[in-house]
């Protein structure tokens, strides 16, 4: 997608978990390195990631807690959530409600719901902690002394 315009996406590097090496090359011919982001706790999709590859990912120039990435607007990108109960009325209820909301069975991975969403869906979603704390400092009493 040369012709689409970059979106700047910005994490905290706490999102990051599960780095990997997978036996796919990249365009260089080294394997490739592959992390898991969570999505922040003010997102709707709380408990569900995003794989990127890990040499797409730098540190923030405005904070050393954040990292960045680059995504393309015109491209889609896929979700997933791993439902970690094994059997039972919850697992069920939680397949349901995800399906409800979009989601598909993976089809190589068990116990993995996958659904695909647009590149801005994914920035609001990333950006959705700044709403909480925004949230929270419109809660907080004014300074009686100003």
């Amino acid at each position: 997608m040369p012709n689409s315009k970059k979106i700047y996406l910005q994490f905290a590097k706490a999102l990051l978990y599960n780095e990997r090496t997978i036996y796919r090359k990249d365009n260089n011919g080294n394997p490739c390195r592959l992390v898991n982001v969570g999505f922040p706790y003010g997102s709707k999709y709380f408990g569900c990631y995003i794989t990127l590859n890990v040499n797409k990912i730098r540190e923030s120039p405005f904070s050393k807690k954040m990292v960045s990435t680059d995504l393309y607007e015109a491209a889609k990108y896929s979700i997933y959530y791993f439902v970690k109960e094994t059997d039972g009325e919850r697992k069920k209820e939680i397949i349901e409600r995800l399906k409800g909301d979009g989601f598909e069975e993976h089809k190589k991975l068990k116990n993995v719901l996958v659904k695909q969403i647009p590149t801005l869906e994914l920035k609001e979603e990333f950006d959705s902690w700044r709403n909480i704390k925004q949230e929270e400092n419109d809660l907080e009493e004014p300074d009686i002394c100003d």
